[in-house]
């Protein structure tokens, strides 16, 4: 009797279990995170070793452990606080742009997009905590050596920041339902100041055994929105709840939290 109920116990646990990992699995192809039709990458993505694509390629995926995470957060926030204080010339500064700050799940969301090997944006990324996620991406090829991640990494992140050469105040003002000839729009995802979470991933890995190739995403919380403007302009951090960041001058300190959705949607 005591046998038979200690094995009733461990199958209950393994069924437990089970149904548990098939819960996870499937989580992002039952929710209704996406508009009808558009497939969450969250929802039977490539596995850990890497997609079809990868094949071949010596692909691994890169370790963004605490410090490369710090990194990236830290460039970002730092060239946030350049537009931020109005030390950009060209822009206003932002009245309430907060600090970013790691999301793990986001983090995760990009890194099903590059582990497929295949460079583009994926259909949708949202989250339950999420629903207009926005996205920059970037993929370099280079011959030689591999160089350091770190610095791969800071030349993408500084090559979606080059397009404020392209960027207007009224682009800013009032997102375009058509880009410019030069791109803006990762530049534009930068400076939302709807935007306080983020989180990346990469993938490396080599072409025709000549070439290394590092494919980076970010995800970010909230999403370029036609028509609506990127920032509120203002006196810097003139409209943040919390106060202004020391580290981060015209940003708002870490805790400030916003609604990463639509004007339309908040009123």
């Amino acid at each position: 009797m005591h046998y038979s109920s200690s094995s009733t116990l461990v199958l209950l646990f393994l069924a437990l279990v089970r149904n548990s990992h098939q819960q996870s699995w499937n989580y992002y192809c039952e929710a209704d995170f996406c508009e009808p039709g558009l497939k969450n990458v969250g929802c039977d993505p490539p596995p850990a070793e890497g997609g079809p694509a990868c094949s071949g390629k010596q692909a691994e995926s890169v370790n963004f452990n605490f410090v490369v995470q710090t990194a990236i957060v830290y460039k970002h926030n730092r060239l946030r606080s350049l537009l931020a204080t109005g030390r950009l010339g060209k822009f206003a500064p932002a009245s309430r742009m907060p600090q970013l700050v790691w999301d793990t799940e986001l983090a995760n969301q990009a890194e099903r997009n590059v582990r497929s090997c295949v460079y583009g944006h994926d259909e949708c990324r949202n989250t339950a905590l999420f629903r207009f996620v926005g996205q920059n991406i970037a993929i370099v090829r280079y011959s030689g050596p591999r160089k350091s991640v770190l610095e791969l990494l800071h030349e993408e992140i500084y090559g979606w920041w080059s397009e404020a050469n392209s960027t207007t105040q009224a682009n800013l003002r009032r997102f375009p339902s058509e880009e410019p000839l030069s791109q803006i729009g990762h530049f534009t995802q930068m400076v939302s100041d709807r935007t306080w979470k983020m989180g990346c991933a990469a993938q490396q890995w080599t072409e025709h055994k000549v070439f290394n190739v590092l494919y980076f995403v970010c995800n970010y919380s909230f999403t370029n929105m036609v028509g609506e403007p990127v920032y509120v302009p203002g006196p810097p951090a003139s409209r943040c709840a919390t106060g202004e960041d020391k580290l981060y001058p015209g940003l708002c300190l870490k805790s400030e939290r916003i609604y990463s959705t639509p004007f339309a949607v908040v009123n």
